[in-house]
């Protein structure tokens, strides 16, 4: 099966390597793995290292806290910080708490062998659920403690299945195992994976620390006025074709948009604009504009929506028409209601506060009247941000419960 699975995923790497003089992505995931090796070198040989390895910008987040708790605590240790993706090299490269940050090298045995022969790995520490078979292979052969964080697992993933049992076994190596949640301790557990526990999801901790910080946007704050402000985060077309009309329609003089899109390309935002029959500005160029008069402001810059929140009465979260529904716990970290499309099943977060009647899954645009009719009920209101802040608050803690047992490592 390894052999398979080494073909499988070479036969992978050609079709990005035929794709990449089309296609940005494929260009950069090549380019930049041409400078992985001695990046790495050049930052980390003869040194301690700590290596976190996230697939993207999303289990970065998941990581970043146990990562800044480790450089706090244990300073003495170079942090080296890898993506597959990228998605999340690309925006985290100059992340400042880690020493080095590249692309993770191909998951082949002679680029594995080359990481551990090359680096003094005192831990290495895995994110959710991007896991090498190579890597693992040699981080166990050479008994380096390996970790893997706010874990998500289903039954119909491959590790599951009787073709997957080769990378179970590897799974069964680490040294412990943390999960987000008890299905997927159960799940381990049925497959005598006894390395694990429950920590919860360490984004929780990340978000909440965020919400507290004092951080103001004067921009917003004019924009804003004394109105309701709508802010939609990292929306595709799909949720766009709902908010769209709904604001072009909107006689609702008290209620303003915020529309911060997932593709800040140019082309993109003038799909958006050319949708939009109400005023606007981008976000770039609001400085010269009266802003009282418009009705939307379009986010044309990647990193600030997160501190946004503060400022919502209620949030519109983008991804949930497809298979990716985004940042849920950013805007309940304000005590912010939340809406979204339908496809949320698999994001236990996302799961858990529409249950508590704090997010509103629609379909249709006449779903997403209705939730905001019940909204303007305070009542009904008052109940959904609160059950967004209590949810923060019962989860908070996962980050401690990491570091706790790392520490022994260390």
């Amino acid at each position: 099966m390894v052999m398979l699975y080494d073909l499988v995923l070479g036969i992978y790497h050609w079709c990005i390597w035929l794709a990449s003089p089309f296609h940005k992505k494929a260009n950069l995931w090549i380019t930049g793995r041409k400078t992985a090796k001695s990046t790495i070198l050049k930052h980390l040989k003869n040194e301690k290292v700590v290596w976190m390895h996230c697939a993207s910008l999303g289990e970065f987040e998941q990581g970043r806290p146990v990562l800044e708790a480790i450089s706090k605590q244990w300073p003495k240790y170079k942090i080296l910080l890898t993506f597959y993706s990228p998605s999340g090299y690309e925006i985290r490269k100059e992340y400042p708490l880690a020493d080095c940050v590249a692309y993770l090298p191909k998951d082949t045995k002679k680029n594995a062998q080359w990481l551990v022969d090359n680096l003094d790995i005192q831990a290495s520490i895995f994110v959710k659920y991007d896991l090498w078979y190579h890597y693992l292979n040699q981080l166990q052969q050479k008994r380096i403690p390996c970790f893997l964080i706010a874990a998500l697992f289903r039954r119909s993933q491959f590790y599951f299945q009787w073709y997957g049992a080769f990378l179970r076994k590897k799974i069964t190596g680490f040294d412990h195992i943390f999960a987000q949640e008890t299905s997927s301790l159960q799940l381990l557990n049925e497959f005598q994976i006894d390395n694990c526990s429950v920590a919860g999801d360490t984004r929780i901790d990340r978000v909440y620390a965020i919400s507290q910080q004092a951080d103001q946007y004067p921009i917003l704050e004019t924009f804003k006025g004394n109105k309701k402000l709508l802010i939609a985060g990292s929306t595709w077309s799909p949720d766009e074709q709902i908010l769209i009309p709904f604001i072009n329609k909107q006689e609702n003089k008290d209620l303003k948009f915020v529309i911060a899109p997932h593709d800040i390309q140019p082309a993109n935002l003038q799909r958006i604009e050319a949708g939009l029959t109400v005023p606007f500005v981008r976000y770039s160029q609001a400085k010269n504009s009266e802003l009282t008069t418009d009705q939307v402001l379009l986010i044309d810059n990647i990193g600030m929506l997160a501190f946004l929140y503060r400022y919502a009465w209620v949030v519109y979260i983008g991804g949930g028409f497809d298979k990716g529904l985004h940042n849920t716990l950013e805007p309940a970290a304000f005590g912010c209601p939340l809406v979204f499309g339908p496809n949320y099943d698999k994001f236990v977060e996302a799961v858990e506060l529409v249950k508590t009647k704090s997010a509103f899954p629609i379909q249709h645009l006449k779903d997403f009247e209705a939730a905001l009719t019940d909204l303007h009920n305070q009542d009904n209101y008052d109940a959904a941000a609160n059950g967004s802040q209590e949810f923060i608050q019962q989860h908070l803690g996962a980050t401690d419960r990491v570091i706790q047992v790392i520490q022994k490592y260390l």
